[in-house]
């Protein structure tokens, strides 16, 4: 029957026994499982047998890669390890795909901004421009994902994951550039208006 203990303290003590857990001011909740009922037990200290010792030892868990930190994705051993090898380039792949996430982000930006700095003002509002800067990033996104999905597979194509998210910054710093000089040339070419205060005076 499923049993849950709740306390304030705990200490895990070693005995000639086995290792125990004391708990200290807590309660024991138990469940039955055919009419659903619970019992509840309060109690001042509690000691539990660990049981790990004289019981089976729990059965080694495979950490999935978003449970891993970056160095551990990145260790030689797991393409020999037993119980790791076989599913390395996933772990691989979540390794670079972390390292570029972050650039993935400053290209949306740059893309953003080459697009709506583009073309003339407009006093019907930019929405043309948004909707092209939001398909874009859509677009680009989805290849990144796309990227990362083979070089799960392979390894040997994480270098287009690399690609999917140097595209967006090279379009980025490409665009951006002439599109910040047409604005300076525009706002150079206005003629100033006339001087009112002269055309009152004569």
């Amino acid at each position: 029957e499923p049993v849950t203990y709740l306390a304030n303290e705990g200490r895990l003590v070693s005995t000639d026994s086995g290792p125990r857990l004391v708990l200290i001011d807590g309660n024991r909740q138990q469940i039955n499982r055919k009419d659903g009922s619970i019992s509840f037990l309060q109690f001042e200290k509690q000691t539990i047998d660990v049981n790990l010792a004289s019981g089976t030892i729990p059965a080694r868990r495979k950490r999935k890669p978003e449970e891993m930190f970056l160095w551990e994705l990145f260790d030689p051993g797991l393409r020999t390890d037993e119980f790791y090898g076989k599913i390395f380039e996933q772990y691989r792949a979540e390794g670079h795909s972390r390292i570029v996430s972050p650039m993935l982000s400053l290209g949306f930006v740059l893309m953003a901004l080459a697009i709506l700095l583009s073309g003339d003002f407009s006093r019907r509002g930019q929405n043309r421009r948004i909707f092209s800067a939001a398909l874009l990033v859509v677009l680009f996104y989805s290849t990144s994902i796309a990227a990362f999905n083979l070089s799960s597979d392979d390894t040997r194509l994480i270098p287009i994951l690399y690609a999917s998210v140097a595209l967006p910054i090279l379009f980025g710093f490409v665009a951006i550039g002439p599109a910040a000089r047409r604005k300076r040339v525009r706002k150079g070419r206005r003629a100033p208006g006339p001087d009112l205060g002269a055309v009152a005076g004569r």
